[in-house]
């Protein structure tokens, strides 16, 4: 079996029997692919931590096979001593393999035959729309070629990148969000919004398995972009996906904005809110009128601990030190309260 060989199987079984919109992620850089002999036609991407193996999404394959590489995976991550962790998965995959389960995620997902409606139905949108297309901004749809060479060389998109990761307020965050534009690029859509000769947003999609649409995976923008840029970026993409026929879009996950996340996580995402602006996230993707939400949950196994499964998780997320990334929002407020005190300070003197 040649070096290649797995991942030429995980993205034929992609092909045939993905069911999950954000699926084509499971073959992205830094994902190992879980096979077993009991199931030939299944897999599992899944990364790994010092305790934990963390699954990308659920297992995709046929049926039967599916459930057996499940249990496969539960017990070689026991037999190597970490525990099975699974993340982003939908409530039927959780109760079929009988896991223990809370909701830490939502998605929104948008039928494109019903764009030119909802653009027509919400003004604030249309308002978007007119503010790029009256400042001048044009939207092209552009070769893969041309954005792998902009990588390699440095060049606008390399800048963009940069210039929208300054813009945060802590360092970016890994594992299903992390900014991968070259596995599966020729498969991949990717939009440029430009104005002025230069390059203020773009848009990187990837394929919702079997030819459904497409996940709108990447969406970036220049601080000084025009206002609506991003907006005029999705409508171009949308109307592109319902000229061919596609019937589903997705933006991704919102991570903890679940009605039923359990309380004690709530004061988590309240905490962060500020940092990571999960509310401006489900702001923006409500704003675009989708058809529907659905609830993401973390499992494990029942008998695991919920609270260590959702450690592993985060420190995936956490591309620097885990106790770096716990402390970050103390250390953000604790600058923040300090300006405060000295501008109150040079106020009162």
């Amino acid at each position: 079996m040649s070096a290649s060989s797995p991942r030429l199987l995980a993205r034929d079984l992609l092909r045939r029997y993905a069911r999950e919109p954000g699926a084509a992620q499971a073959l992205e850089a830094g994902h190992s692919l879980f096979f077993h002999p009991s199931a030939p036609e299944a897999f599992i991407a899944y990364r790994r931590t010092a305790r934990a193996w963390v699954s990308v999404g659920e297992a995709v394959g046929a049926t039967g096979d599916r459930e057996r590489i499940v249990d496969a995976f539960i017990d070689h991550a026991r037999r190597s001593g970490r525990r099975a962790v699974f993340f982003a998965v939908s409530s039927d995959f959780t109760e079929s393999h009988a896991l223990r389960a809370i909701e830490v995620a939502q998605e929104a997902l948008y039928r494109p035959q019903d764009w030119e409606a909802q653009t027509r139905s919400r003004p604030s949108l249309r308002a978007q729309l007119r503010r790029a297309q009256t400042k001048g901004v044009c939207i092209e749809r552009v070769s893969t070629t041309w954005l792998r060479e902009e990588l390699r060389a440095g060049g606008q998109v390399h800048s963009l990148i940069s210039d929208w990761l300054a813009t945060r307020p802590l360092p970016p965050m890994g594992f299903l969000v992390q900014h991968d534009f070259l596995s599966m690029l020729e498969e991949r859509s990717v939009w440029a919004a430009r104005w002025q000769g230069e390059v203020v947003a773009l848009l990187v999609t990837l394929p919702i398995y079997p030819a459904r649409g497409e996940f709108f995976e990447h969406v970036l923008r220049r601080p000084h972009a025009p206002n609506g840029s991003v907006e005029l970026l999705i409508d171009a993409a949308m109307r592109a996906n319902a000229a061919s026929g596609y019937s589903l879009v997705t933006l991704g996950m919102v991570p903890l904005g679940a009605a039923s996340t359990p309380p004690w996580l709530k004061l988590v995402a309240r905490a962060l809110t500020s940092l990571y602006n999960f509310r401006g996230l489900y702001a923006f993707r409500a704003k675009l009128g989708p058809a529907y939400w659905r609830p993401l949950y973390l499992a494990c196994p029942l008998g695991d601990s919920m609270l260590l499964a959702l450690v592993e998780v985060l420190r995936l997320f956490a591309e620097e030190t885990f106790m770096d990334f716990l402390l970050a929002p103390l250390r953000r407020l604790t600058r923040e309260v300090s300006r405060k005190s000295l501008f109150t300070s040079a106020r009162m003197s």
